[in-house]
């Protein structure tokens, strides 16, 4: 009498044989433990992933730039001076034509034009923005610095000299930079005060008009700018 083998007894058999061959674990604790090393080992190749790129330290040091308020005075600058450079300093179009040797088609590249460097259109505009944002505001804070004062209030000219020469940072009051400025746009932008002659209405406009929010900006930009001065030299008391 011969035995017939069913389908379902040899897939039992083979299941048995496949479970038997593929090693287990002996406990869920021992899942655990392996899932904790591997995430041990992957943590630790992170960590030394992250101090071979010295990110900290670059971050640290981007910190220590940006923590201060020549940092935020030359941030606002610079907002300024690109809302100024778009709307007198403009791209011009250059094509440049088809080169068979490489199969290049035409190009059309916008550069900016250097032609505008030798028309008043450039220079009255420009010469306003730095003589309000930059250099009236610059004059003002070194002659009236507070801080140095403070510092060097019963010492001689001298002694004075030495501690500016020693110390840049006091060369020029933040505070009274900030204050001058913001007084100035309000004065030339809001009131149209012309310099008496020296600059057209059309000019300072123009310049109100191109610089991000206006006078109303810069007086923002100074203000907040200033407001960092006096919270860094109430740090420093």
């Amino acid at each position: 009498m011969s035995l017939v083998k069913t389908p379902g007894r040899e897939l039992s058999r083979a299941s048995a044989s496949f479970a038997q061959s593929v090693p287990l674990p002996p406990s869920p604790a021992a899942v655990t433990d392996a899932i904790d090393r591997q995430t041990r080992r992957f943590s630790a190749s992170v960590s030394n992933l992250y101090q071979r790129s010295q990110i900290h330290e670059y971050s640290d040091t981007i910190r220590d730039v940006l923590s201060s308020p020549l940092a935020i005075n030359v941030i606002v600058l610079i907002v300024e001076a690109y809302g100024l450079r778009k709307e007198i300093f403009k791209s011009g179009s250059v094509r440049i034509p088809p080169i068979s040797s490489i199969k290049s088609d035409e190009t059309t590249v916008y550069v900016p034009n250097l032609f505008l460097l030798l028309d008043k259109s450039f220079w009255a505009p420009f010469s306003l923005w730095s003589l309000t944002s930059v250099i009236i505001p610059l004059a003002l804070a070194y002659f009236i610095n507070l801080p140095l004062k403070t510092m060097h209030g019963h010492g001689h000219a001298t002694r004075r000299a030495a501690a500016i020469q020693n110390t840049p940072s006091l060369q020029f009051d933040p505070l009274v930079f900030n204050v001058a400025k913001a007084l100035i746009a309000y004065l030339v932008f809001a009131e149209h005060f012309n310099f008496l002659g020296l600059f057209q209405h059309f000019t300072i406009a123009q310049v109100n008009e191109s610089v991000p929010g206006g006078y109303a900006g810069m007086v923002t930009g100074a203000g907040i700018a200033g407001l960092m001065s006096l919270y860094e030299a109430i740090l420093k008391k």
